[in-house]
């Protein structure tokens, strides 16, 4: 065989090795980068509206499901929302309102007239009213699974949801890198008692082309399993959040 012809084969073998290769590195991606310009664009976009699906149990006879919705803006002075939860399984009835805005909690329970109020300096009493639903107090608090230090990007790539283009981004979260990191308390006892059953949290988020989340996914891996999944919509839609009369 001629030495040009051995040059030519040599050069398709590793063109080949090179593109299966890339094909199978793991994706590198800052996720530091794409937590910050979530974060960015939703403060610049300042309002929105979402909707979070949670089921709890392994046996579809005893799952226990619950739905939150609510509106959330930005100001100068920080984050507003409410929280409106709703179980739907294995019945569906009100369990409790949450008003929160820069520094406080407000909430009630479902049937009740009356507001009580929680500081965010008291984290046990400004977590407890949604903690003890396993749901997050904060707007977006999903995103925090694409913290660097407690997750490993495992895929990434486009997606549609809801008719949107998105990129999807498949992690792996390490819950006792990712228990040191949060403040609410009940969020990171949960993370915590993961720990000693080694299994990552598993967590997905979907971003669009301007950086904007549109949805996140998460799932807490128990044995009795606990999955949410958060839609964010309405981005720059105005919504109205006040303090609550006491």
């Amino acid at each position: 065989m001629s030495r040009p012809l051995l040059a030519v084969l040599a050069c398709l073998l590793l063109s080949s090795c090179a593109t299966e290769s890339a094909a199978t590195a793991p994706p590198t991606v800052d996720l530091g980068q794409v937590a910050s310009l979530a974060r960015a664009r939703m403060n610049e976009v300042a309002s929105a509206t979402y909707r979070t699906e949670t089921t709890f149990g392994s046996q579809a006879d005893r799952m226990i499901n619950t739905d939150v919705t609510g509106v959330w803006r930005h100001d100068a002075a920080g984050s507003w929302s409410t929280a409106h939860v709703l179980r739907t399984k294995p019945k569906s009835y009100p369990v409790v309102d949450a008003v929160l805005v820069p520094g406080s909690l407000y909430w009630r329970s479902a049937g009740s007239s009356t507001w009580k109020v929680a500081p965010e300096s008291e984290p046990e009493a400004y977590y407890s009213p949604l903690g003890g639903f396993a749901l997050n107090s904060g707007f977006g608090a999903e995103l925090d699974y694409l913290e660097p230090r407690a997750a490993t990007l495992k895929a990434s790539g486009p997606d549609r949801v809801d008719g949107v283009d998105t990129t999807r981004y498949d992690l792996e979260v390490d819950p006792a890198k990712f228990a040191a990191l949060v403040a609410n308390p009940f969020r990171r006892k949960l993370h915590d008692e993961l720990v000693g059953l080694n299994r990552p949290v598993v967590a997905r988020v979907w971003v669009d082309a301007t950086g904007l989340p549109v949805k996140a996914a998460f799932e807490l891996p128990f044995d009795e399993r606990r999955g949410t999944t958060t839609w964010f919509e309405n981005w720059g839609r105005p919504v109205v959040v006040e303090t609550p009369a006491l």
